[in-house]
């Protein structure tokens, strides 16, 4: 396996290409089905995901995550996320439309659809509506951050920690809040293994870092990626639906 293989995980980059005729097509029939089905949930908001690169290797389908809100008065979806610039060594937080978050040349377009439970959807909305899920970013990015450290962040964790000082009640509060809170849960996260040869292959870029995980954990590095979010939730009682829209 190329080292560069774990370049993309576990969110896809954020490309300034602009898109092809084909890909915008593509991405609104994309983003139609997936309003459909969000509508059909019946909840005011929910976690989305979509498959941004082959990853089955490691055990990932769903490679990247936001938060999905209609708060518009018209009544449209809002993706709020976190996106890696051109594979450098920042993020931006970017509120988009359905379509925009497929134009990002996925590898299928395909989404996940993950509804919390009640309490969980309203902590999300008290965060979003007041301004604070934004607290939480943290713009040093790293494909592989550890998940328990602020050192750095992958768009996963953005959203895995607002879902997590939502679950604490918290509309107000920092990242060691919210790594308190996942502590406290049992949250568990992937494990990715790397060799030695994949790890310095991907240590030359500017996107990748594995300074912040223990030094018992290498090559086999823990993160946070859609699949650790879902078995969270399923855990703890707090997952509501689970969709695939294709």
């Amino acid at each position: 396996m190329p080292a560069a293989a774990v370049l993309a995980f576990p969110a896809s980059a954020h490309s300034t290409r602009p898109p092809t005729v084909t890909q915008m097509l593509d991405a609104a029939a994309a983003a139609r089905r997936l309003e459909r089905v969000l509508d059909d949930t019946g909840a005011e908001i929910a976690v989305i995901a979509r498959v941004g690169s082959d990853l089955s290797r490691y055990g990932i389908t769903w490679t990247h995550a936001g938060i999905v809100w209609r708060d518009d008065p018209a009544a449209r979806w809002q993706v709020w996320h976190a996106l890696n610039d051109g594979e450098g060594a920042i993020s931006r937080l970017y509120r988009q439309g359905l379509m925009n978050f497929f134009l990002d040349d996925p590898l299928h377009y395909a989404a996940l659809v993950l509804v919390p439970c009640p309490a969980l959807r309203a902590g999300l909305v008290a965060r979003l509506r007041e301004g604070t899920a934004a607290d939480l970013h943290q713009p040093r990015y790293n494909v592989v951050a550890y998940p328990f450290g602020t050192t750095y962040q992958n768009s996963n964790q953005f959203v895995l920690e607002n879902l997590a000082l939502a679950r604490s009640g918290l509309v107000y509060g920092e990242r060691a809040d919210a790594i308190a809170e996942l502590r406290r849960s049992g949250f568990h996260p992937h494990r990715v293994r790397l060799s030695a040869v994949e790890r310095l292959g991907s240590a030359l870029r500017a996107n990748v870092h594995f300074d912040d995980h223990p030094v018992a954990d290498i090559n086999r590095y823990a993160v946070v990626t859609v699949e650790s979010i879902e078995r969270w939730l399923v855990t703890n009682g707090e997952l509501n639906q689970r969709i695939e829209v294709e």
